[in-house]
């Protein structure tokens, strides 16, 4: 079985602020490793707990939608129901493959790298919630402005 791991630090909004109540996504510097390659990239840290959280029970094709660290996510389209939201942004970012195969998962990175992991549906997955709560940001934040106002 492969290793996986993904980690988030340097958490902020865009302008550097404590608050930015017109800033809707978190930033900061996310570090995954699979298998023995390490992947580092400033992102946005909450489209990328969005993605993680939706790969524990779907698949995740490479440059099929947004990427897992993507740079930006400035559209938030939600579907009719209401239970699920498509994040849009430039085409900057690090994607991989996260491929459902009975109880593991495959990963597999640009480069052709795969492994095999069974610890993608474990609680590490929550890690960058974990780092969100502790950090306090979206606690301490003045109410967001709704983005539907922003346009």
């Amino acid at each position: 079985m492969g290793f996986f791991s993904i980690n988030a630090t340097d958490l902020k909004w865009i302008n550097g602020s404590k608050d930015d109540p017109k800033d809707l996504c978190l930033h900061g510097h996310a570090i995954a490793v699979i298998g023995n390659r390490k992947l580092e990239y400033d992102a946005t840290i909450s489209a990328t707990a969005l993605y993680l959280l939706k790969s524990l029970t779907e698949d995740h094709i490479i440059y099929k939608d947004n990427q897992m660290l993507p740079c930006c996510g400035f559209s938030y389209i939600p579907d009719e129901k209401l239970d699920n939201v498509t994040i849009l942004g430039c085409p900057n970012g690090i994607d991989w493959s996260i491929i459902h195969d009975g109880e593991t998962v495959v990963l597999e990175l640009e480069d052709g790298t795969k492994i095999r992991s069974q610890h993608h549906r474990t609680p590490e997955m929550s890690i960058v919630f974990r780092h969100i709560q502790r950090k306090g940001l979206f606690a301490e934040s003045f109410p967001a402005v709704d983005f539907v106002t922003l346009y």
